[in-house]
C-alpha cells in the first residue's frame, strides 16, 4: 500500500511541474517572410502596401519575445500575434512604401528564457523600388 501512494504522489508532482516548465521554441532559428513584396520584375513601386512577417514556433511559459528590425533599427508599430492552440508568436508589419524602403533589410529576433543565445533570421535588401 505504501508504494502504490508514493506512485501515485510521484506521478502527481510530476505531472504538476511538468506543467509549469519553460519549453524553448521548436527548430533552429525564426522564420521570416513577406507579403506584397516582389522580388522579380515588376518591382514595388512607392506608395504600394508590404508586410513582414516573424514568426516562430513553439516555446511556452512564456511565449517567445521576437523583435523585428529594418536596417538595425526597432520596428515600431508591428503586431504582436500570440496563439497559444498552435504555439505560435508572429509579428506582423503592414506599411506603405516609400523611397526610403529602397534595399531594405530585415532581421527577426527571437529569444526566449530556455535558449542560450539569440536566434535570427533576415531579409537582406529585399525591397527593389523602381
Amino acid at each position: 500500500m505504501v508504494h502504490r501512494l508514493s506512485l501515485v504522489l510521484l506521478v502527481v508532482v510530476a505531472f504538476c511541474v511538468s506543467r509549469n516548465n519553460a519549453s524553448a521554441p521548436f527548430g533552429a532559428a525564426p522564420s521570416c517572410e513577406t507579403a506584397g513584396i516582389n522580388f522579380s520584375r515588376p518591382f514595388n513601386k512607392v506608395g504600394d502596401r508590404v508586410t513582414v512577417f516573424c514568426n516562430s514556433r513553439g516555446g511556452s511559459n512564456p511565449s517567445p519575445t521576437l523583435t523585428l528590425k529594418k536596417d538595425g533599427v526597432v520596428v515600431q508599430g508591428g503586431e504582436r500575434i500570440v496563439n497559444d492552440k498552435y504555439l505560435k508568436t508572429t509579428i506582423r508589419y503592414t506599411w506603405t512604401l516609400t523611397a526610403a524602403d529602397n534595399g531594405a533589410a530585415f532581421t527577426c529576433e527571437e529569444s526566449h528564457p530556455e535558449l542560450s543565445n539569440t536566434r535570427t533570421c533576415q531579409l537582406d535588401g529585399t525591397i527593389v523600388i523602381v
